[in-house]
C-alpha cells in the first residue's frame, strides 16, 4: 500500500526535478480507469451514469468502462493521433471488421 508520505515525497521530487516527458517520438501512453469503480460513487443525489475522461489527449489514451442503454458492458478507448497516423489506424482497425 502506498502511504500519504510516499505520495507527497514523490510529488515533491517531480516538482523539484521537473515532470518527465511522456511524449517523445514513437511513444504512446495508455492507462485505464476500469478498476476505479466510478459507477459506485455516491454523490448524494443519484448513481453516476458515466465517469471517466472527457476526451482524448495527444499521444495518451485512458480507457474507461461503458454500458449501453441495453445494459451491454464494454470498454471505450478514445484515441487522438496526428492526422496521417489516425488515417492509418482507422484503416488497420477497419481490416478487422
Amino acid at each position: 500500500m502506498v502511504s500519504e508520505e510516499y505520495v507527497r515525497s514523490s510529488i515533491d521530487a517531480l516538482v523539484f526535478m521537473g515532470w518527465p516527458k511522456y511524449t517523445t517520438v514513437w511513444n504512446y501512453v495508455v492507462g485505464g480507469t476500469t478498476r476505479v469503480r466510478l459507477e459506485e460513487a455516491d454523490f448524494g443525489w443519484a448513481r453516476p451514469v458515466h465517469g471517466g475522461v472527457a476526451g482524448a489527449f495527444h499521444f495518451v489514451s485512458i480507457y474507461v468502462k461503458y454500458k449501453t442503454r441495453k445494459g451491454e458492458e464494454g470498454i471505450v478507448v478514445p484515441v487522438m493521433l496526428p492526422e496521417r497516423a489516425m488515417q492509418r489506424f482507422q484503416e488497420r482497425v477497419g481490416e478487422n471488421d
